[in-house]
């Protein structure tokens, strides 16, 4: 079964994305903070995806991101914002996410992420 990490701190947006995968057969795991995404990754296999928001209560959504290529896990991540600060930006996709996708979501581009093949 694949499995989903979500990190947003809105709740009607975590609990819809959820709602929204585990209809689709993922195994989902939410948080609402850098600190709480990052704990998730000390438990088992790594995500196969996650949902990151960049502007999380206790620092940037990137730092899931960075965390995710220092220890080399294969997660695709899609970044979600409402971020316009364009420098920003260019460095959260220097970081290579599978897509940035700009508040507000449509869940369907949300799964539409997750099942893009990975670029060459």
């Amino acid at each position: 079964m694949k499995w989903l990490l979500i990190v947003e701190d809105d709740d009607v947006t975590r609990r819809a994305l959820a709602a929204s995968f585990i209809r689709e057969g993922w195994d989902v795991a939410d948080a609402a903070s850098v600190t709480e995404g990052l704990a998730l990754l000390d438990h088992g296999q790594p995500p196969d995806f996650a949902v990151v928001d960049l502007m999380l209560p206790d620092g940037g959504g990137e730092r899931i991101l960075v965390e995710f290529k220092a220890r080399g896990l294969p997660t695709r991540v899609a970044v979600c914002t409402g971020c316009e600060d364009l420098s920003r930006l260019a460095v959260v996709e220097a970081l290579g996410p599978a897509a940035i996708l700009h508040k507000p979501i449509r869940i369907e581009d949300v799964h539409a992420a997750c099942a893009a093949p990975l670029a060459g």
